[in-house]
């Protein structure tokens, strides 16, 4: 019983530094790598990542690592650039809403087929006028889901 509340303990432990602000690039680089996908998530949002553990988190398995990463202040605009291309609808929404994005993402995403993507955009003070006014053109009363195959390769 002891070695359940340790464990748990433990795992809190990890979970409150890594939301922490304050905790030390290098330990949140350490905990980067960490088992526990929620903690992975946390130090993808927390404003003291470096750039090198985005750079690693943008390529982890769980797509809610890699959304905290997209919206993360910190990611390097080449990770944006990659992960504007993600297969997760939510990913290119915090890719949309960054406004480290280059403009020419943001003209690529405004052509993006699910309208969560598009309307992240209007967030963005960056998004280029002509965008804003031609983001929804073409969609239908209740179009609102995108075409699975768009990002295929």
């Amino acid at each position: 019983m002891k070695t359940d509340e340790s464990e748990t303990g433990s795992a809190r432990l990890r979970l409150q530094t890594s939301l922490d602000p304050n905790t030390s690039p290098l330990v949140l680089s350490d905990l980067s790598s960490d088992s526990d996908s929620y903690v992975r998530q946390n130090v993808a949002g927390n404003p003291g990542t470096s750039q090198e553990t985005l750079t690693e988190l943008a390529e982890d398995e769980k797509y809610f690592v890699r959304r905290d990463v997209a919206e993360n202040p910190n990611t390097p605009i080449e990770v944006l650039v990659k992960l504007a291309r993600d297969g997760w609808e939510e990913v290119r929404v915090e890719v949309a809403g960054n406004r480290r994005t280059p403009v020419e993402i943001l003209i690529s995403l405004s052509k993006d087929p699910y309208v969560s993507v598009r309307q992240a955009l209007f967030r963005n003070p960056n998004t280029p006028i002509e965008i804003r006014r031609h983001a929804f053109d073409g969609l239908g009363p209740g179009d609102s889901a995108g075409d699975d195959d768009f990002y295929d390769d």
